[in-house]
């Protein structure tokens, strides 16, 4: 989605021990985004959303881009490009 992953590991060591111990690193996603698909990721599975909907709905009341992305995918239909702009890093195109 951001095209930067949220994990960095060079290995797939690295990777499996990034992902057991550390934080994902969301900081390419619109800051809106953030705590949402952090709270989609925690450790604890009784932490996560109860279902992808309510994480869905909580994306689309924050107006962040992803809810537009994912709105978009639910019509069938492509995104504008304003609104895959906003998910894109500066820079990336």
């Amino acid at each position: 989605l951001t095209g930067q992953r949220p994990f960095n590991g060079s290995n797939t060591r690295q990777l499996l021990m990034q992902h057991i111990n550390g934080s994902p690193d969301l900081s390419a996603l619109p800051e809106s985004d953030q705590p949402i698909i952090a709270r989609s990721l925690n450790k604890k599975p009784d932490d996560r959303w109860p279902s992808c909907g309510d994480m869905v709905k909580q994306l689309k009341m924050s107006g962040s881009p992803l809810a537009m992305l994912l709105a978009a995918q639910a019509r069938g239909v492509a995104p504008s490009e304003p609104a895959m702009s906003q998910l894109r890093p500066a820079g990336t195109p």
